[in-house]
């Protein structure tokens, strides 16, 4: 090999030689960026990035994309703060569970529920009585259902 002229250039140094090969390499493996490994070396970033692929070296991943791993993992581990506005408590309360659906009577028998002014339980009782054709309520409750509570006088 023959021997490599170095030139200086707006204080930047041209040509390589095989200790600025050796020396490229071991801040690369300190983990340098390439921005700092060009300040040291008194080298464009550009220059730098060119040997780098001309010597074959591997890739290195970003730092800051490096940074943001650790931070989705760090933020993995981290319980989310419950959120208490209004629009959250409506979505929380929109994923709940469906209730159960409301018993119904046996097939044609009355539908009337048969419980007082409490509310009705898990297991109302129903009328059971024969219902009117085409009607889900016997005669004596559907009159009951579609009667006016008060008068319109």
């Amino acid at each position: 090999m023959g021997t490599v002229i170095q030139s200086m250039a707006n204080g930047f140094l041209f040509g390589w030689t095989p200790e600025m090969e050796d020396q490229l390499r071991q801040f690369r493996d300190e983990g340098l960026s390439q921005n700092e490994i060009a300040r040291r070396m008194r080298k464009s970033r550009t220059a730098i990035n060119n040997k780098v692929q001309q010597m074959g070296l591997p890739k290195r991943e970003s730092p800051i994309k490096l940074d943001r791993k650790i931070d989705d993992a760090v933020a993995g581990q981290r319980p989310k703060p419950e959120r208490t506005d209004p629009l959250a408590l409506l979505i929380r309360q929109a994923t709940l569970p469906l209730p159960m659906p409301a018993p119904v009577a046996a097939p044609r028998t009355c539908q009337w529920p048969l419980w007082g002014n409490e509310r009705p339980g898990l297991n109302p009782q129903f009328c059971g009585a024969r219902p009117e054709v085409g009607r889900p309520y016997c005669c004596a409750h559907w009159q009951k259902a579609h009667t006016p509570r008060f008068s319109w006088a």
